[in-house]
């Protein structure tokens, strides 16, 4: 939309390293998740491996070949052109991994977030319970 209305963007500032120097860890910021209920782990837990790993590999072919990635449910859903997410793609650092490896930046990111009481995160940190 920028460049059309002919105006030049540029990248003020790299939020995933910022994080990084920040937190004194991983030039990632932790943005989302898949909370998985006790309900759905007694039922199904059986599968969670399995949906893991869709998400593992869907996440390596969008961040390997972001051009031939189909976006139409995003760019319906954000309501956001396809070639403005197809270029937001290779600095957003996407990455997927399970909770207990990103712990340590998990509770890096909480901790800036909810410093020094955690009254704005229940109080605290989660517990082991959180990560599976």
């Amino acid at each position: 939309m920028a460049k059309q209305a002919g105006k030049v963007l540029r990248r003020a500032i790299n939020l995933q390293d910022a994080f990084g120097e920040m937190t004194g860890g991983a030039p990632a910021v932790p943005q989302a998740g898949l909370a998985v209920m006790q309900g759905f782990l007694d039922s199904n837990g059986d599968a969670l491996p399995a949906i893991l790993d869709v998400i593992k590999a869907a996440t390596a072919e969008v961040v390997g070949d972001p051009a031939a990635t189909n976006l139409s449910i995003a760019t319906k859903e954000l309501g956001m052109p396809a070639p403005l997410l197809k270029a937001s793609i290779p600095p957003s650092n996407l990455v997927a991994r399970p909770a207990a490896e990103a712990r340590g930046d998990i509770e890096r990111m909480l901790t800036a977030m909810g410093a020094p009481d955690f009254k704005n995160l229940g109080g605290g940190l989660p517990d082991d319970g959180f990560y599976l």
